[in-house]
């Protein structure tokens, strides 16, 4: 697995997959992370929620949600962050982690719609010149000669 994401974006999902009191066990600490479909996900706890990201390879593994979470904040002033996992773990840019279930394929969480991505979007609407108005008379009768 290995993409590029808005690491606020995934940071403030992360913090939406709160921990339901009463239930404890190592599943209640963990999240899976996952990128397939030009998207990375984050489920744990009957929660998932997804953004758009730039996914190179599809992928998905399973990693400690809170520590997961304080390593995406140490990236503070970066916008956009690179993940990629395999066997061997999880890195953020040049830090690793533990990472377990490590699995090249995935599946995204829910059915998504996607659409297609042109160059044309970015740029502003044509747009034409708006006629000038019409000079007033007064200007044209030269009122000072």
């Amino acid at each position: 697995m290995k993409l590029t994401v808005e690491r606020v974006a995934l940071q403030g999902m992360v913090e939406q997959l709160k921990i339901e009191r009463g239930v404890k066990g190592q599943s209640q600490r963990m999240m899976r992370l996952s990128a397939c479909a030009a998207r990375v996900f984050v489920e744990a706890n009957g929660v998932a929620a997804g953004i758009e990201a730039l996914v190179l390879e599809d992928g998905a593994c399973n990693v400690p949600r809170m520590k997961f979470l304080k390593v995406l904040r140490t990236f503070h002033p970066k916008q956009n962050i690179t993940l990629a996992a395999d066997a061997g773990g999880l890195r953020i840019e040049g830090f690793v982690m533990k990472a377990t279930c490590f699995s090249p394929v995935a599946v995204a969480p829910g059915e998504f719609q996607v659409f297609p991505v042109t160059d044309a979007w970015p740029a502003p609407p044509e747009t034409t010149k708006p006629t000038p108005p019409p000079e007033s008379r007064w200007l044209k009768s030269r009122w000072w000669e």
